[in-house]
């Protein structure tokens, strides 16, 4: 049997422990917190690469009846990108088969025409995008143009590469004019676009090659 002295000092050791630990635990959230606080205000200084003032996203659904019918998902595209456009207020309207920062991006081998066979395997990502894309997100063209409507299945195949593919694979060259092998197709570059953080503020700018949706698939 313990004494009643000592039970009041043994609840005194266990009273100051606990306060210990709470302070600790203070200690480390408020550290924590402190940390966090600074890794947010470094990445509210990153550059997207795009402007966010203004810009609406959202992720449509075709109705099910047309899914697998190509003419009818068109045709339903072009109806839901009239009525939106004829909404007051809306300047501009565009779209890209993948969305940002949700990890819906992919990427896949790109070449240059006429480089060697045994050349180094290098990936791009990839984005397949609506007239007006660049013009919508406010992403620059820095040389060369955007897509249009005329850039249709029964024009030339055309790509828009980043500034960062052009720096990596056309390092001192101009890249307009140039060819590419993406998706077992050849592609002429019409335009360099400005680096964009699709996957995150945090990662890095990845390499990307825009496609114009009139001529995909």
């Amino acid at each position: 049997r313990i004494g009643t002295g000592q039970t009041a000092r043994g609840e005194l050791r266990i009273q100051r422990a606990l306060v210990a630990i709470e302070v600790a635990l203070s200690l480390v959230m408020l550290i924590g917190s402190s940390l966090l606080g600074r890794s947010l205000v470094r990445l509210a200084e990153v550059d997207p690469g795009f402007a966010p003032g203004g810009l609406l996203f959202v992720a449509p659904t075709a109705p099910s009846r047309i899914w697998g019918d190509s003419a009818a998902t068109e045709n339903y595209v072009t109806a839901a990108l009239r009525e939106l456009r004829g909404i007051p207020g809306v300047a501009s309207v565009s779209g890209s088969n993948t969305g940002m920062f949700d990890g819906s991006g992919s990427s896949s081998p790109i070449r240059l025409v006429g480089e060697p066979d045994d050349a180094p395997r290098r990936d791009v990502q990839q984005r397949v995008v609506l007239p007006d894309y660049f013009r919508t997100m406010r992403v620059p063209i820095i040389a060369g143009r955007g897509f249009s409507s005329s850039d249709n299945s029964s024009s030339e195949h055309v790509a828009v590469i980043s500034a960062a593919e052009a720096r990596r694979d056309f390092a001192g060259v101009d890249p307009f004019g140039k060819r590419v092998t993406w998706q077992l197709h050849d592609w002429t570059v019409i335009g360099v676009a400005g680096d964009v953080h699709y996957s995150g503020l945090a990662t890095d700018f990845q390499p990307t090659i825009y496609i114009p949706d009139g001529q995909w698939g």
